[in-house]
């Protein structure tokens, strides 16, 4: 048995979900793939996160434990061909394909709780990312598809316009989430009004960007989201005059 779970992007609002802003976030056709193997193989932080948050929601002697501490992650669909990370959220998709591999059980046909695996997962990967994450990531993970994504909220399905073509394309640069937040709360405690004014732009346009994609008549959205993508590279530019990232 296997799990498989997709990358993902955040669209358009990845620098401000911390602050509250409500992305879209979209699951992509680059997945990693879990597998259990024999003896123990669970040295990713990520993963031996997972474990521990079994250990503590169903006890140490749960088999589900004992399953997250054999599992290894396939996550190189998620890196370019000489190991760079690509930045699709490979973090949160190997911490929910080894909770949803851990929790199948040995059934041929698994039922999962999709709300149990997101439960785990969210804390696992927070632990992983030193509480810096925002868990949009683990959710799309979850649900895969487009979801609009708060903390503390529901997560909300939505459509993406066929009419709107996504081209996604690498810099040649990896970045490190937690890197790039502390340097943000750097400049913010340099310039707070300067980041801040950013930040709302950014949420401003996540929020817009969400609406369009709710929106059932297909040039309606598709017109609505290119305008709100507009409106978020005002903010990203703002930000990046803001905090010189």
């Amino acid at each position: 048995m296997i799990a498989t779970e997709p990358g993902q992007l955040l669209l358009p609002g990845a620098s401000a979900v911390l602050d509250g802003a409500p992305p879209p976030v979209i699951a992509i056709n680059r997945r990693v793939v879990a597998r259990r193997k024999a003896g123990p193989v669970g040295s990713s932080v990520f993963l031996v996160a997972v474990a521990e948050e079994l250990a503590r929601r169903r006890g140490p002697d749960d088999p589900a434990v004992k399953a997250a501490m054999e599992i290894a992650v396939d996550s190189s669909a998620l890196y370019d061909d000489d190991g760079t990370k690509l930045g699709l959220g490979s973090s949160a998709a190997v911490t929910v394909a080894a909770t949803a591999l851990a929790l199948s059980g040995d059934r041929t046909l698994p039922v999962i709780d999709r709300e149990e695996v997101m439960a785990v997962a969210m804390a696992a990967h927070a632990v992983g990312q030193s509480g810096r994450g925002s868990g949009a990531d683990v959710a799309a993970a979850v649900h895969g598809n487009v979801i609009r994504y708060a903390k503390d909220q529901p997560v909300e399905r939505l459509s993406w316009p066929k009419e709107v073509t996504l081209i996604p394309f690498f810099t040649g640069i990896a970045a490190k989430t937690t890197q790039l937040i502390a340097k943000m709360e750097e400049a913010r405690a340099r310039d707070p009004a300067g980041v801040d004014a950013a930040l709302a732009a950014i949420a401003t346009a996540s929020r817009a960007a969400c609406q369009a994609c709710a929106v059932r008549e297909p040039e309606i959205a598709s017109n609505a989201l290119l305008s709100a993508l507009v409106l978020a590279t005002h903010g990203t530019d703002q930000l990046a005059a803001a905090t010189g990232m």
